[in-house]
């Protein structure tokens, strides 16, 4: 039985790919609780507000990522070297070019602000974006040619480094020690990722404005969609900031850094598995109901899991941070319906079907804008926001999944039952935050927890077990 399961190349990709990612983000979460001990909630609010803006920039580079992601495995897959070849130089130059016009914003926006920490951190963006672009622009380019053990090997040592540089920068210098440390890791990121490629890419920089269209209206429906998506996402956060102000928001950046940690797991297992499944052909509802089984199966235990120890855990390490505890395990829940989506995702990007999907994530938006606008005059809490938050993740969860069934030709009575057993099978969540409404952390609380959870949860294991089960010992997929 191990023996199938260690052949089976999608669960040793898998197991490469989430470890090193998971490594990555626990040490990511010791440098942040070390960086936010040290600089105190404001602070701490003002890094969050500024991810968040770096996060929907981030986007307009992925056009050239999604784009890499998506055809190399198909072109390498058809026999198409040439053509795969030619299409990864030109990525790669078309790449720099965004890059170059992504530090100018940078610039533009460090000379039109007042505030001194968005101008430090707005000069320091101007290189610490370009550096940031070409490291995550190298790691797609990894994946796409299935190279996880060297993804894995890069994580591992800048994980190993980075809390250590965190420390020493940030305790010596503050705020501007830790925007050192960005500038620092993702020079190693980018060294390390160069020197471990097997097959380098040839920077084509004869512009051809035909070859830039084809690349750029192959990853543009993926990156409209993605914007979205990273909007939803990080709205919560620029109307927290401006109603509650920057202390709040460094508050509530704890939930949301939790929520992140707990997100690597379904998109590292999902990651390691979308360059194979993006070649395959037909109906691939079977493969999306096995792998969305397994990653429902594993996240609901680890919510539960976090919910409990989330006041042990910011009591004894961010003691400064206790106001947002209940935001954080309300945020939490967010993650159940980030992990249900994906593949549904998937499923479109594989039909190439993505009219729909951008219609009604638009639609999405502009309904969360307005949800959104109309709250911060009667929302006081982040309690609140994070409670809208959920309701916000769940409308995107449903849309995206019923939009990919259809997409497949699956009727109404099918998309109905998909979206009722998705729900109904976050069941075993409600009870602890019921709970939590009404009493204060103890022992005895946290049984009565676990009781209603293993109940509610056992039906839901015993009934996926027989897919995780034949999934894992296939040899091949």
């Amino acid at each position: 039985m191990l023996k199938n399961f260690l052949k089976n190349k999608n669960v040793k990709d898998s197991i490469l790919y989430t470890g090193g990612n998971y490594f990555f983000r626990i040490s990511l979460l010791i440098s942040n609780l070390i960086s936010s001990n040290i600089l105190g909630p404001s602070i701490t609010g003002v890094i969050t507000y500024i991810n968040a803006i770096d996060q929907n920039l981030n986007i307009a580079y992925s056009t050239l990522r999604s784009s890499i992601e998506r055809e190399t495995p198909k072109l390498n897959a058809n026999g198409s070297i040439k053509e795969s070849n030619k299409f990864i130089s030109h990525s790669f130059f078309f790449s720099y070019i965004l890059f170059f016009l992504g530090s100018i914003y940078y610039s533009i926006l460090y000379l039109t602000s007042n505030d001194k920490y968005i101008k430090i951190t707005c000069l320091f963006f101007i290189f610490i974006n370009f550096l940031k672009a070409l490291s995550d622009l190298l790691r797609i380019y990894h994946k796409s040619l299935s190279n996880f053990s060297s993804i894995t090997l890069t994580l591992f040592i800048v994980s190993l480094l980075q809390p250590l540089i965190v420390l020493y920068m940030v305790n010596e210098y503050l705020y501007v020690g830790f925007l050192w440390t960005r500038i620092i890791l993702y020079g190693i990121s980018v060294i390390l990722f160069v020197i471990l490629l097997k097959k380098y890419p040839k920077l084509n920089i004869d512009f051809d404005i035909n070859y830039f269209k084809k690349i750029f209206l192959t990853g543009l429906p993926i990156v409209i969609f993605g914007l979205i998506m990273t909007l939803i996402m990080t709205i919560d956060k620029f109307f927290i900031r401006t109603s509650l102000g920057d202390s709040m928001l460094g508050y509530y950046s704890i939930g949301a850094l939790i929520f992140q940690v707990l997100l690597v797991l379904p998109e590292s297992l999902y990651g390691s598995y979308f360059p194979k499944f993006i070649t395959y052909k037909g109906d691939q509802i079977e493969q999306i109901d096995k792998l969305s089984s397994i990653i429902r199966v594993i996240i609901l235990p680890a919510i539960f899991i976090t919910w409990v120890f989330i006041p042990i855990f910011i009591n004894i390490f961010l003691p400064k941070f206790i106001t947002g505890i209940l935001a954080a395990k309300i945020l939490i829940l967010s993650v159940y319906f980030a992990a249900s989506y994906q593949m549904y995702y998937y499923e479109i990007v594989r039909l190439n079907k993505y009219k729909n999907l951008i219609i009604g994530s638009i639609v999405l938006l502009t309904f969360s804008c307005i949800i959104y606008t109309i709250s911060n005059y009667f929302l006081n809490t982040i309690e609140e926001y994070a409670f809208l938050n959920v309701l916000i993740f769940l409308f995107f969860s449903f849309l995206v999944i019923a939009i990919a069934l259809n997409e497949m030709g699956k009727g109404k009575k099918i998309i109905v039952k998909k979206l009722t057993s998705e729900l109904i099978k976050i069941t075993p969540l409600i009870p602890i935050l019921i709970i939590d409404m009404y009493h204060t952390y103890s022992v005895k609380i946290e049984l009565i927890k676990f009781v209603f959870f293993t109940i509610l949860y056992l039906p839901i294991f015993l009934f996926s077990k027989k897919e995780i089960k034949t999934y894992f010992l296939k040899k091949n997929d």
